[in-house]
């Protein structure tokens, strides 16, 4: 079970670093029911486009996007393929990072390290469009996990995170 509220809550107080930041959306895929089907109507890029919208668990306090701050400029993300040729896959990944190594950075960290998710990224160049890492069936994982408190002036204090899907 993914319980990854310490970032993803929100309280008046909290500790806001100085900066830009941007936003990542993410839900389990155990609470998820399906993954809906993509358009494919003959249109160049139709095959990647979601159809209907996703359906949901109906438990309560389940069933809808986390959003997670996440650092400016950190949240790259990158096709790649892998395997032998002839049988290759298309791999999606996004790296990014979560500012401050305070308590509820690394209790999200201990969390969500193990979860199965579906990732939604916002693309910077069409306010209305996200790229979709992982599948209900096929889910992302957190692949690697480093950072630290920095030793210097304009050094980046956090963890650093990478999400793939296969």
């Amino acid at each position: 079970m993914c319980d990854l509220d310490s970032l993803t809550g929100g309280a008046c107080g909290q500790n806001n670093p100085p900066g830009i930041r941007t936003k990542l959306k993410f839900i389990p895929a155990e609470e998820l029911t399906n993954h809906p089907p993509l358009l494919d109507n003959g249109t160049p890029g139709a095959s990647n486009i979601l159809a209907e919208k996703f359906a949901y668990v109906p438990d309560v306090g389940k069933g809808y996007w986390r959003v997670l701050d996440i650092m400016v400029d950190t949240g790259e993300l990158t096709v790649s393929t892998a395997g032998d040729p002839g049988s290759l896959a298309i791999l999606n990944s996004l790296n990014f990072m979560v500012v401050g190594l305070g308590p509820a950075q690394k209790e999200f960290a201990q969390k969500a390290v193990n979860c199965c998710l579906v990732v939604a990224v916002l693309d910077r160049a069409n306010k209305d469009h996200y790229h979709i890492i992982g599948r209900f069936d096929d889910p992302a994982h957190i692949t690697e996990i480093g950072g630290g408190t920095g030793v210097k002036v304009g050094d980046k204090r956090g963890l650093s995170y990478k999400i793939a899907d296969t």
